[in-house]
């Protein structure tokens, strides 16, 4: 019991100190590891051909466990079908208080014909053949500096409108 209280207090007097003191402490990969870079739960990857513009959008979620605030700066992303079919990425920021989550991250990516027809190829009814990857790289400012978390995220049975 007392041990949790002094590593609680401890957690506490640590977040309040300046970067360069903390940084005694902590290191930016310390961090990294305290936060997980998701899709979210719900329709995540939305692969829409009856609109107007086919398009994929992409919903992700970030949960900070760390003490610290987080800026996330930029978010990288790197989306395979089979083979490689784009790469982009999410520019807008966003803070990420500590110990809570951060569910404003969207990506969309109007697709071309050759893209298309590559999704085309492996679809079967109404979901694709063929699981998902996606690799996601974050770059955070933090207190102690940038954060960089890297994350393969794979999907099957995603579904294709």
């Amino acid at each position: 019991m007392f041990t949790e209280i002094a590593i609680s207090s401890f957690k506490t007097v640590i977040a309040k100190l300046p970067g360069w003191l903390i940084r005694f402490f902590y290191r930016p990969e310390k961090i990294a590891g305290s936060i997980d870079l998701e899709l979210r739960h719900n329709n995540p990857i939305i692969i829409s051909f009856g609109t107007e513009i086919p398009s994929i959008d992409l919903y992700f979620q970030i949960y900070n466990r760390s003490n610290f605030g987080l800026v996330l700066d930029r978010l990288l992303i790197d989306f395979w079908i089979g083979q490689r079919l784009f790469c982009g990425a999410v520019l807008r920021r966003g803070c990420v208080k500590p110990r809570e989550r951060f569910d404003e991250v969207y990506f969309t990516q109007q697709l071309t014909l050759s893209q298309q027809e590559q999704i085309k190829r492996h679809k079967e009814g109404q979901l694709l053949s063929v699981p998902v990857s996606i690799m996601v790289t974050g770059y955070f400012e933090s207190k102690v500096g940038v954060v960089c978390v890297e994350k393969r995220i794979d999907r099957a049975d995603v579904p294709c409108k």
